[in-house]
């Protein structure tokens, strides 16, 4: 690429920014409201710019002999916009943005570099936002669970308590499970950390997705496992100590708990390695 070809393609970027003002206005908004559950969002982009950064050199090689591609995804992804805009369902328009860029790397490369980009740009739908309205029925699902799950794991320990819900009736108390203690927050989170944590380890592809996958249970199981020390909190002491500063120091030990479990599950898999049988 010379000079001129460097130009246009930074006017290229520009007015495909300045296309996307509404989604980026909707993303920060959606980043720093009150309980948000994407104040991680604005790392993202730097994360996947970093990834880039690692691999430089390679993209310099790419960059220097470009053999261009199809057009189909960089199409569908201006088409994923404008069905954004029509029907005012900016998620769309986040996913297409990612549409865009992949498209755009394919269409002035070709194959080499739209393979070093793939996975930075993948990487950048943990900073768009599902929709509030699917965060609701997650929400009221994964509460459910875990709130069934803790109470029945409390129960087995002797303590008498029970569910209704998403309220505990405990020590002539109750607490109630909201949507924030839902679990879903430190489960959108942890798909982020692992899904990045997957990538970067050195592990054969199949293992890597075995540990993505695990950032799943691990996250339901971390808050399952703040539930049940919530309940013993209000057993042992009373329902508004475990409410209180308690609750609130227990959201951090969630992350904690979670992160521990991946990191443990990483290194069991990492010093197993799967020999093949012979006969």
């Amino acid at each position: 690429m010379n000079q001129k070809d460097y130009m246009r393609l930074i006017l290229l970027l520009f007015l495909i920014g300045i296309a996307y003002v509404p989604i980026w206005g909707w993303m920060y908004h959606r980043w720093t409201a009150t309980d948000t559950y994407y104040s991680h969002g604005f790392l993202i982009p730097f994360i996947s710019l970093f990834l880039l950064w690692k691999k430089r050199a390679e993209i310099s090689e790419a960059i220097k002999k470009p053999q261009g591609g199809r057009i189909i995804f960089l199409l569908a992804g201006f088409f994923l916009l404008f069905l954004s805009a029509m029907w005012r369902f900016y998620f769309l328009g986040g996913i297409s943005f990612l549409a865009v860029l992949y498209g755009l790397t394919e269409y002035l490369f070709g194959a080499p570099l739209r393979k070093l980009f793939f996975f930075p740009i993948l990487y950048l739908f943990f900073m768009v936002p599902i929709p509030e309205a699917w965060i609701a029925v997650i929400n009221l699902k994964l509460k459910f669970f875990a709130t069934a799950i803790a109470v029945w794991a409390v129960d087995l320990t002797g303590i008498l308590v029970v569910q209704d819900g998403s309220r505990i009736f405990i020590n002539e108390g109750v607490m109630t499970v909201g949507d924030v203690c839902s679990g879903l927050r430190s489960l959108i989170s942890l798909l982020a950390f692992g899904t990045l944590f997957a990538y970067i380890c050195k592990l054969p592809l199949w293992k890597k997705y075995f540990l993505w996958i695990m950032a799943f249970p691990c996250a339901i199981a971390s808050n399952v496992i703040r539930i049940m020390a919530l309940c013993y909190v209000a057993e042992w002491f009373s329902v508004e100590t475990a409410t209180g500063k308690f609750h609130d120091m227990s959201g951090l030990g969630v992350f904690v708990v979670a992160f521990c479990i991946m990191f443990g599950i990483e290194k069991v898999i990492a010093s197993h390695p799967l020999k093949e049988q012979t006969s």
